[in-house]
């Protein structure tokens, strides 16, 4: 279920803030803080992609002396 609060347009103006916003809520000893969330655009990739990765993903010969 989703929750929904009202906030002062002065206070949505003062953060820039809009309806589309997403907000952390956190509880403390005082109450609820709300807190904007910073958000980090994520790709997701295929099966496919992801092995194909682990078949290009090999260690040189050379370089195996550095992991022992």
């Amino acid at each position: 279920e989703r929750g929904q609060i009202t906030l002062p347009a002065m206070m949505r103006k003062k953060y820039s803030m809009d309806s589309s916003t997403p907000l952390i809520a956190e509880e403390t000893p005082e109450g609820i803080l709300l807190r904007k969330a910073n958000l980090i655009p994520m790709k997701t990739y295929s099966e496919g992609e992801i092995q194909e990765w682990k078949k290009q993903d090999k260690i040189l010969p050379r370089d195996k002396k550095w992991l022992k």
